[in-house]
């Protein structure tokens, strides 16, 4: 990079030598040739006809034949760099010798002059422009924002389960010792990554300890998230480890890097078998059981309902009850064929039975600090009897043991049953009187109307996605 600015001075190559007895104290470039033009320095070495474009201040002919050329040298260095852009000639050819020093110093002061107050002018609008690039980079980005939070508020649109790796029961666990490490490459890359879970055992009971996982890219090293889950938060089955915003397009090769530290050798489930070393955990043991979502990249996600959030995200002010929750609902005793998630219309099922109607349970599905509860409700079909909806919340330490059994509801933590004819959408609200202090179940209750007459088969009565809402202002 150029650090000072040494402006130079234009000379015919038939001039060369007269102009460098004029001891000026700027380089001369010598010029030959019309098409293409070729410029050379003082020790012949060529120069760049963009430098000569940018340093050049002034030209000199010494005789008839140089001024001529210099005629000829205008319209060529004209017609690649467009009018204007030559740098003007003073002509010395007549000028007695004795003088031309002086003459020459007084042109090539004037051109630097100009030169600088054209730099000065570029710069000038340069700024001017710069200043308008970055004034509508800040328009773009504020639209931009705007536009991801409505969609971010009104969509509800959850994060997409992009490849799962199902545990398999004829697969021997993974054992990472008290300090141990290991590394395992996901099954996809890293556009629009915004959730992992992996698994644990049925039977995990350990008292202590700490699980940390690490998100990378191995391309360029570079750790994306971090999550460190003591033993006492740790539950058989899925552990899903969430991002408050997806992944951008850049794709590269995620891997997580899993330590734990405990009394005891942790068991993570497994996969299936992969004959590629760079997938393996450790050589020749099978892919560790993974799920891996995805999202609209760069952007912010909605947080999943019992997800982990990695260290250093954004506080959560809403979580997303959907799919991932509303598929392991539990039924009530007797009541499982008429409770059960339907792709068809991406909601819960909980349809009412014809004595006391039924319920659904989402086990540990509201965390801490849940204020307010919404979602869609409707009895997807044409015709039938009215049914009525109603949402409620009780402490996972207060669960029944009977599966599916309804607790004693606290005042204020159930809603009112809401009565829809079929084909009609309406949306249930709970708003609780205090934040949740502790994890809580979520209920979904259905039952016919009163003096309804339970038909012979039970209407499809449909929970949608559920909207957690975390105090903030109330």
């Amino acid at each position: 990079m150029q650090s000072r600015w040494f402006p130079v001075v234009l000379v015919q190559d038939c001039d060369l030598v007269s102009a460098a007895a004029l001891d000026l104290p700027f380089p001369l470039v010598a010029v030959a040739g019309k098409d293409p033009l070729e410029f050379r320095n003082a020790s012949g070495q060529p120069v760049a006809a963009q430098t000569i474009l940018r340093d050049a201040v002034a030209r000199l002919a010494m005789s008839p034949e140089g001024a001529k050329a210099a005629a000829d040298f205008e319209a060529a260095f004209a017609a690649r760099f467009g009018a204007g852009s030559c740098p003007a000639l003073c002509d010395l050819s007549a000028v007695p010798e004795a003088q031309r020093p002086a003459a020459a110093l007084k042109a090539l002061a004037t051109g630097a002059v100009a030169g600088q107050g054209i730099a000065l002018q570029r710069n000038r609008q340069l700024m001017r422009d710069l200043a308008e690039l970055r004034i509508a980079h800040d328009q773009t980005q504020a639209s931009f924002a705007a536009l991801e939070g409505f969609f971010y508020d009104t969509v509800r649109s959850e994060r997409r389960l992009f490849r799962e790796l199902s545990p398999l029961r004829t697969q021997a666990p993974c054992l990472l010792a008290p300090g141990g490490v290991l590394e395992q490459r996901l099954p996809c890359d890293s556009t629009g990554l915004s959730d992992v879970a992996i698994c644990l055992p049925k039977g995990f009971d350990a008292e202590t300890g700490t699980l940390s996982v690490a998100l990378e890219l191995a391309e360029s090293g570079a750790q994306i998230a971090e999550w460190q889950i003591e033993a006492a938060d740790l539950q058989p089955g899925w552990l899903r480890l969430a991002l408050d915003r997806a992944l951008g397009p850049d794709a590269q090769t995620p891997q997580l890097r899993i330590r734990w530290q405990g009394a005891d050798q942790l068991r993570l489930v497994t996969s299936v078998t992969h004959p590629d070393e760079r997938f393996q955990p450790r050589p020749g043991a099978p892919l560790l059981a993974v799920q891996v979502w995805k999202y609209i990249p760069g952007t912010r996600v909605p947080a999943a309902a019992g997800s982990h959030m990695a260290h250093g995200a954004d506080p959560v002010d809403r979580w997303l009850i959907g799919r991932s929750v509303m598929t392991a609902a539990v039924a009530r005793a007797g009541e499982g064929e008429w409770v059960g998630y339907s792709d068809q219309f991406a909601g819960l099922m909980v349809r009412p039975g014809p004595e006391d109607g039924s319920l659904a349970r989402l086990e540990a599905a509201l965390a801490a600090g849940v204020a307010r509860l919404s979602g869609g409700v409707k009895t997807e079909q044409a015709e039938g009897p009215v049914v009525e909806y109603a949402l409620a919340v009780a402490p996972v330490s207060a669960r029944p043991r009977s599966s599916g059994s309804e607790p004693d509801f606290a005042p204020g933590h159930r809603t009112g049953w809401l009565a829809l004819p079929p084909g009609k959408w309406a949306e249930l609200q709970l708003f609780l009187p205090a934040p949740l202090a502790e994890p809580h179940d979520l209920y979904l209750m259905t039952r016919l109307a009163p003096g309804e007459t339970a038909p012979a088969t039970p209407p499809d009565a449909c929970f949608f996605t559920l909207l957690a809402e975390v105090a903030h202002d109330r």
